[in-house]
């Protein structure tokens, strides 16, 4: 009997982290039992000697498949003292998108209750509503979730779903949990 060599998928995870921690854990677990896909994200990364938006924007590329959420902490910008400036997440999704990695965003609900430690001032606030309503206008289909393990449960379907594809597997569609 012949065995094939499975193939290690890496799904890039991309959010803010002090407002989305629980969420971003439950995917990471998620993800990381399937057996042909290894989650990667920016807490994960070893020190390097380059930038870390460039280690993120390599991360990004070198990865099959894109995961963001997003929520309403727009993050840490690249350059700290430029207000213009574009937050990590929006870095890793904007290499997403040149890299043409498919790409799933799950955008929080309206009524998502960031934590009080994870608030920024309204300049922040403002730059992340725009990156919400630039996700909102792109083809990829964003997602609202309700509790952290449906949105965990809904994103394996879905990177299940993107992986089938990539392996040339018709697989049927998968509907929202």
């Amino acid at each position: 009997m012949l065995i094939e060599k499975r193939r290690i998928f890496s799904v890039f995870l991309s959010s803010t982290g002090s407002d989305l921690d629980g969420e971003r854990q439950a995917i990471y677990e998620a993800l990381n039992r399937m057996q042909d896909c290894k989650c990667v994200r920016m807490e994960d990364f070893a020190a390097q000697p380059v930038p870390a938006d460039v280690v993120c924007k390599n991360e990004v590329q070198l990865s099959d498949i894109f995961v963001g959420l997003v929520a309403f902490r727009h993050g840490a910008l690249i350059d700290p003292g430029d207000m213009t400036s574009p937050s990590y997440t929006e870095l890793e999704y904007d290499s997403a998108l040149e890299a043409k990695l498919p790409i799933l965003m799950h955008i929080a609900p309206d009524t998502f209750k960031e934590p009080h430690h994870a608030r920024q001032n309204d300049e922040f606030l403002d730059k992340q509503l725009a990156f919400r309503d630039r996700i909102q206008a792109m083809p990829c289909t964003p997602e609202a979730w309700r509790d952290k393990e449906l949105l965990a449960m809904f994103v394996v379907l879905a990177v299940r779903q993107q992986i089938d594809h990539l392996k040339g597997i018709k697989t049927p569609p998968q509907s929202a949990p």
